[in-house]
């Protein structure tokens, strides 16, 4: 529903005239605070917090989750990522297929398909999670899905004992998405892992302690 104004006999009034969804190109909705806001709640250790924000987000958004322009599908990405950090994998399953089910963005759609596969990865299915990661990779170009894909693709690597692929997936995100700081810390714990597994100790050192001061 929208309000237009009308005249009527020379009189100004206004009049809620409904529109179909179908024919709506966009609307305008303001950025929430939360999509810049959470992730450095999650870089500070208060992935929970970020989680109690991003819920209050997503209730408003609920009733939009379709139309055009709205935040939901974005947001939705956040708390996944909020989720992962706090450990609670299944709820990011059932959360990203929801998301694949309800979006017609391509973007997120991958982004979707980014959290499923860092599920995998939690549960071990290591190979299969990767070769879903290089699938995202290819085609994914917005947002922290590259950078989610770049980071779990290296820890199935890692799982997987394959060291110099799983050190070259860490390094994806500091140097092609420094954009998204939730994951930088996940990527240089990982980089410094793989650096120490290659036996390459001054730049798992150094790593480490970029880490750290971070």
């Amino acid at each position: 529903m929208a309000t237009d104004p009308a005249e009527n006999g020379g009189i100004a009034m206004h009049g809620d005239v409904g529109y179909p969804l179908a024919q709506v190109e966009k609307l305008e909705f303001p950025e929430p605070a939360q999509i810049k806001s959470t992730p450095d709640l999650i870089v500070s250790g208060k992935a929970a917090e970020a989680l109690a924000q991003l819920d209050a987000a997503l209730r408003y958004y609920d009733s939009f989750r379709d139309a055009p322009g709205s935040y939901w599908g974005e947001l939705t990405l956040l708390k996944c990522n909020a989720l992962l950090s706090l450990g609670r994998v299944a709820e990011v399953d059932a959360l990203a297929q929801q998301l694949s089910r309800a979006t017609t963005d391509p973007e997120l759609a991958l982004g979707a398909r980014a959290m499923s596969a860092a599920v995998l990865t939690n549960k071990g299915e290591y190979a299969r999670a990767i070769e879903i990661f290089d699938g995202v990779l290819k085609d994914a170009i917005r947002g922290d899905t590259p950078a989610i894909a770049s980071i779990y693709k290296g820890r199935s690597h890692l799982a997987l004992k394959q060291w110099e692929p799983a050190l070259l997936s860490f390094l994806m995100v500091p140097v092609f998405y420094p954009e998204a700081r939730a994951l930088m810390p996940p990527s240089l714990l990982g980089a410094g892992r793989a650096y120490f597994q290659l036996d390459d100790f001054e730049h798992a050192k150094t790593t480490l302690n970029d880490l750290i001061k971070a």
